[in-house]
C-alpha cells in the first residue's frame, strides 16, 4: 500500500496484470487485508479475491491455501506485489508452455545478485542451480529471480497444507534436490531494455518513481487538492495529495 506516484504499489501491479489480459487475481495477505480490500472496492474491471489466511503461510503456502492448484490444469502467474516492471508477460507465459516444466521464473541480470534468488541456466533455459540470497562470495551468476513465476498446479503437490512454505527458500530447492529439478524449472530471461525494480529497497523505489515519470513524459506529478503558493518545483518530483507548499518553498 506504499504510494508510488500517488498510487499504491499493489495497484500498479494489478494494472500491469490487467494490461496483459489477466483479470482474475487472488491477493494473498495476512497483513492489512481489510485496507487492501477497501482500496480496491471501486475496481469493476477485474475480479479480485482475498482468501482468509489465519496465520502467515509464506509465499507458496499462501498460494496453496488459496486453492489455485484445485481449479484445473491451467498454470497460474505468481507475482510479488512489490515488483514494478514492463516486461512482456505473455512472452513469459508462452515460454512456459513451450518449456514444459513445472515452474518458469522470469530472470534478469543485476549488479547485486546476493539480494535476490540467483539462478544458472542451461542452453535450453533449464535451471541447473538456484540459491536464494547467497553470500556475496558464493554468487555463481548475476542472473536474479524477479519474483515473477508461472506455476503448474502439479508443482503445488510438493507444498504441505497449513504450513509456512516459501517458493524461493523451500519449493525451488525441493524441486532441485535429488535430481528432481532436471527439466522441472526453467528461467525466462527478460529483455535488457525491460524495466524491473524491487521497490522494497529504497533506491529501487526511487528508480521506479523516476521511470514512471519518464514513461508518462511528465517531469512533475501533482496529486489532488494540492495548494502551491509561489514555490519553485524542479523535477523529477512527485507532490502527494492534499499537500500545501507555502511561499518561497523550493522543491
Amino acid at each position: 500500500m506504499l504510494p508510488l506516484v500517488n498510487k499504491p504499489v499493489i495497484e500498479h501491479v494489478v494494472d500491469y496484470l490487467v494490461s496483459h489480459g489477466l483479470d482474475d487475481i487472488v491477493v494473498t495477505t495476512t497483513f492489512l487485508r481489510e485496507m487492501i480490500m477497501d482500496h480496491f472496492m471501486y475496481r469493476k474491471d477485474v475480479r479480485l479475491s482475498y482468501p482468509t489466511e489465519p496465520y502467515p503461510l509464506g509465499t507458496a503456502g499462501s498460494v496453496k491455501n488459496a486453492g489455485l492448484d484445485e481449479e484445473g490444469d491451467e498454470p497460474f502467474v505468481v507475482i510479488q506485489s512489490d515488483n514494478i516492471k514492463d516486461m512482456n508477460l505473455r512472452g513469459l507465459i508462452d515460454f512456459h508452455y513451450e518449456a514444459g516444466g513445472l515452474v518458469t521464473i522470469a530472470v534478469t541480470h543485476v549488479e547485486d545478485p546476493w539480494n535476490y534468488g540467483v539462478v544458472a541456466l542451461e542452453g535450453d533455459g533449464c535451471i541447473s542451480r538456484f540459491h536464494e540470497k547467497p553470500d556475496k562470495g558464493k554468487c555463481f551468476s548475476n542472473l536474479a529471480s524477479t519474483g515473477i513465476y508461472v506455476v503448474e498446479p502439479k508443482a503445488m503437490e510438493f507444498v504441505p497444507d497449513g504450513v509456512a512454505f516459501d517458493f524461493a527458500k523451500d519449493l525451488f530447492h525441493l524441486l532441485q534436490a535429488e535430481g528432481k529439478g532436471k527439466g522441472k524449472m526453467f528461467g525466462y530471461e527478460i529483455e535488457a531494455d525491460n524495466f524491473w525494480a524491487d521497490v522494497g529497497q529504497p533506491e529501487e523505489y526511487m528508480k521506479a518513481m523516476e521511470w514512471m515519470l519518464k514513461k508518462a513524459m511528465r517531469d512533475v506529478f501533482i496529486g489532488e487538492n494540492v495548494e502551491i503558493n509561489g514555490s519553485g518545483i524542479a523535477g523529477p518530483t512527485v507532490i502527494g495529495d492534499s499537500v500545501v507548499l507555502e511561499e518561497n518553498c523550493s522543491v
